[in-house]
């Protein structure tokens, strides 16, 4: 579903995919934080970001993903914020205008194992091969 994505414009040409797996030491709390950094740096600038199979940071997300805001103004500038959360810390976190978080699962993945209250907090699309190829395409995929 990736590539896909990716050659029909749905994900802007050079966002970073944060890839998830189930090895042992991809579930480490020193994993995860390096992940939700990497979310922290584009929100601070504003960018897309693609998470692939990556539900060990999802619990992290929820106060992002539910788009509250802090807004403070200062000097005649307003600034947002986002709470971020790694185990009981958590910490505002800024967010320009242009963030995405775009998730990427399969289907039956996301309703086996994912949590619907994390899965309400998304606008939901499903990608079938066939909506996106054309003629012989669909057929070699």
């Amino acid at each position: 579903a990736l590539p896909l994505l990716f050659s029909h414009g749905l994900v802007p040409p050079g966002a970073p995919v944060l890839v998830g797996s189930a090895f042992p030491d991809d579930q480490q709390d020193l994993y995860i934080i390096q992940h939700v950094n990497r979310v922290k740096s584009a929100m601070a600038a504003g960018d897309t970001i693609v998470l692939w199979n990556l539900d060990s940071i999802y619990e992290s997300l929820y106060d992002v993903l539910n788009q509250r805001y802090v807004v403070r103004t200062s000097e005649g500038r307003t600034r947002k914020s986002l709470r971020l959360a790694i185990g009981a810390r958590s910490q505002l976190c800024p967010v320009e205008d242009g963030f995405r978080i775009i998730v990427v699962v399969e289907k039956d993945h996301a309703y086996e194992n994912l949590d619907l209250p994390l899965l309400n907090r998304f606008e939901k699309f499903l990608v079938d091969p066939g909506q996106l190829l054309v003629g012989g395409q669909v057929d070699l995929a």
